[in-house]
């Protein structure tokens, strides 16, 4: 009978876990944009501030104009 080397036992559980955990978030993603869920998040008005790439400036997701404040 052959002994378990413990350390590759280990580092196969955490791979395995890591697989399942990327598998999830895919499904999860998936459903969150057929549900139309990022959409909605996105038109939030409790959404925060966000940094504007094109701007450098932070802007307010709720502004209608996009503005600094």
């Amino acid at each position: 009978m052959q002994e378990i080397n413990q350390q590759k036992a280990e580092a196969f559980a955490g791979r395995m876990i890591g697989t399942l955990n990327e598998g999830a978030i895919a499904i999860m993603t998936s459903i969150g944009h057929r549900t139309g869920l990022f959409d909605a998040m996105s038109d939030s008005p409790t959404r925060p501030a966000r940094r504007s790439p094109a701007r450098r400036t932070w802007t307010n997701a709720t502004c209608a104009s996009g503005s600094a404040r």
